[in-house]
Formats: C-alpha cells, sequence, structure tokens
C-alpha cells in the first residue's frame, strides 16, 4: 500500500481474533505457606522451581527457559536481560 504496487489492503476487511483475557487471582500468605510445607516431601527440583516460581513471580515460560548464566551469583538473584516468548495463549499447555 505504501508503496502503491497494489490499489487495496486485502487485509482490511479481516476481523482481529478476540483476546480473552482470565483474572488472575494471586495466592494468600496462609495458601503459599500450604504450599511450602506440602512441598518439604517432594524432590528438589520441584521444591526450587515452586520456590523461584512463588519468590520472583516468574511465568512458567521464563521459569523453563532458566539457565544457569542467568543466576547473580554475588546475589543469588536470577537476572533475565532477554524477553522469554511464552505462547501460553497459542499452545495451551
Amino acid at each position: 500500500m505504501e508503496w502503491k504496487l497494489i490499489k487495496h489492503n486485502p487485509f482490511a476487511n479481516i476481523k482481529k481474533p478476540v483476546v480473552k483475557h482470565k483474572e488472575v487471582i494471586p495466592y494468600d500468605e496462609n495458601e503459599v505457606q500450604q504450599l511450602l510445607v506440602a512441598l518439604q516431601n517432594e524432590p528438589i527440583h520441584w521444591r526450587a522451581m515452586i520456590t523461584l516460581a512463588l519468590t520472583t513471580g516468574l511465568r512458567r515460560c521464563e521459569l523453563l527457559g532458566l539457565e544457569w548464566h542467568h543466576i547473580e551469583w554475588r546475589t543469588g538473584v536470577p537476572s533475565l536481560h532477554k524477553a522469554f516468548l511464552c505462547l501460553q495463549e497459542v499452545l495451551p499447555m
């Protein structure tokens, strides 16, 4: 259109998909405590993943994309310098 190679935009009449937003209800303090107690008998990888999710607020795809070089070892904090593409809406989990 910008270069005037075609007379009309073939995508002009296409309807955009409707985005459905779910309300996010965060865990309260009691629920977090119950979850941490329940994790005590689980394998270390589950304890680490759930604890990291609860304390950082990272999304599932961000947690799964973490690598050792994302950890700032002086502070012990994960550092995400690049955006992770989360395809939850496109590919249901």
